[in-house]
């Protein structure tokens, strides 16, 4: 199996809302990944089976997800944005992440699971920001992730201790219809973003990490970022 080992170069990240600079050992740019193009003749592509924003809660992971940044603070529903999340191994072992973007790269001519094939999602839930326990109000549209031994360079073994910086792109579009309407009731139109990767392996393949044949880890980041969402007619 390839994997993206750890370098010797920390990678230097941009400044968050704070100004502050961010480090973190691995990077990954999803805007600006290269994406390849699913033929006719590969059309098959393996895929995240989805997990429920709401189940598996009880589940405990090793990694932290912190919400780093969204790039505006000001929107009209609709608007796409691009966040960052980083991703902190604090266990033990070393964690096996998918680390592509890109669907083309394992696009097959047959139906059939890659050898080591994980895959996984990041997105963002909206929660209310005036409640004492927040109540989460529309799950935002995913951005999927993908890694198999076949294709070089799309997993990453995350070490202990070691942190991955995400840039995602997302869009005020919640998966469910009753998720807008939410949304949009806000007082002022402030909701609280909230970052959520989860990560899934086929049953079965013996791998280690953060994902095994029965357990379905899915993280919440330890902080939320408050923006402003109106609808289209009132701008």
């Amino acid at each position: 199996m390839r994997v993206v080992a750890l370098g010797a170069v920390i990678v230097m990240l941009a400044a968050d809302l704070t100004g502050q600079a961010i480090k973190a050992d691995h990077y990954l740019d999803i805007p600006g990944h290269t994406y390849s193009p699913i033929t006719e003749a590969a059309p098959y592509v393996p895929g995240f089976n989805g997990i429920s924003g709401s189940s598996h809660l009880s589940y405990v992971t090793t990694l932290k997800l912190t919400l780093v940044s969204v790039d505006l603070s000001d929107f009209t529903y609709g608007d796409r944005f691009v966040y960052q999340v980083l991703v902190e191994n604090t266990g033990g072992a070393p964690a096996l992440l998918p680390w592509s973007p890109n669907p083309g790269a394992f696009a097959q001519t047959v139906r059939r699971m890659p050898p080591g094939f994980r895959s996984g999602s990041l997105w963002l839930e909206a929660e209310s920001v005036e409640s004492v326990e927040p109540v989460r109000l529309a799950m935002l549209d995913g951005q999927s992730l993908r890694g198999s031994a076949e294709v070089p360079g799309s997993l990453l073994e995350l070490a202990p201790g070691r942190t991955a910086l995400i840039r995602v792109p997302a869009q005020w579009s919640a998966t469910m219809p009753e998720g807008r309407a939410a949304v949009l009731r806000q007082p002022d139109g402030a909701v609280r973003l909230r970052a959520v990767f989860a990560v899934e392996s086929p049953a079965g393949d013996g791998s280690s990490g953060i994902a095994t044949a029965n357990y379905v880890p899915l993280t919440r980041s330890t902080n939320a970022i408050t923006v402003r969402v109106v609808p289209r007619e009132l701008r």
